[in-house]
């Protein structure tokens, strides 16, 4: 979650009120809560910049620590776990890769005025996780098994042993690794409200959601976010209720 300061006549403040809604809801659940702060964020396109400002900017760094300040204060007594500097930093998807010393100072912006977990998020299979773990208390990485990279389907068949050996590389210096996506949506040629059902189906269905959690424990991963709820609540609504009952039995099977 983010939070972009707002342009025109808000210019200098800032609009929590729809995080709000979502870390008092959260809360009220009894959820673990990350809040996330940068320019990049979860979901497309990544770059959640407002109109106003990029980062060719000469004031956008100022701007950046800004915001980065205005959330975690605002958040000081809210009942977060654990926050998240970026979204896939050493990534380039939505746009270029951050830089390093950019990176850096906000993770030492976010430990002077906060001690929550700080989370950097990674790739599970493209590299090792040494470059996160340097800077992190908690990596998280994204595990996807079928997905469209442009031209075609592709296979990301990765054994969990191999995750498990990347998981001990980088155990002495961090508290611990997640999945902080696990996939659970398909991943197809367009938009998956655009996708028919057959097409979403090629990258996930509900048995390949089962497979997919499966990989977690048997790499040792003791904690695995599902990326796909709002797509589960998507089809129900629209009277295919089959990911959102598969959820709802592994959730009940793994509590």
């Amino acid at each position: 979650m983010c939070v972009l300061e707002q342009d025109g006549a808000g210019a200098g403040r800032f609009d929590f009120d729809s995080l709000d809604w979502r870390v008092d809801e959260a809360a009220k659940a009894g959820l673990d809560i990350i809040v996330g702060v940068g320019q990049k964020a979860p979901r497309w396109p990544e770059f959640h910049l407002p109109a106003w400002t990029s980062p060719k900017d000469p004031d956008f760094d100022r701007h950046l620590f800004r915001m980065v300040e205005a959330v975690v204060r605002h958040f000081t007594d809210a009942p977060i776990s654990i926050s998240q500097v970026e979204n896939e930093p050493y990534f380039a998807f939505g746009g270029s890769t951050l830089k390093e010393s950019l990176l850096r100072r906000e993770i030492e912006l976010l430990r002077r005025l906060d001690d929550r977990p700080v989370m950097l998020t990674e790739s599970a299979d493209k590299r090792d996780w040494a470059a996160p773990a340097q800077w992190c208390d908690i990596p998280g990485v994204n595990l996807y098994t079928r997905l469209w990279d442009g031209r075609h389907y592709v296979d990301i068949d990765v054994v969990p042993a191999r995750y498990n050996a990347k998981i001990r590389s980088v155990s002495s210096s961090v508290t611990e690794v997640i999945v902080s996506e696990l996939q659970a949506e398909p991943w197809g040629p367009r938009p998956i409200t655009e996708l028919a059902p057959s097409e979403a189906a090629v990258t996930m269905n509900p048995e390949r959601l089962r497979r997919n959690v499966e990989i977690a424990p048997s790499a040792d991963f003791e904690t695995a976010l599902f990326w796909g709820g709002e797509w589960w609540y998507w089809l129900r609504e629209r009277s295919d209720p089959s990911m959102w009952e598969m959820a709802r039995s592994i959730v009940e099977e793994l509590a």
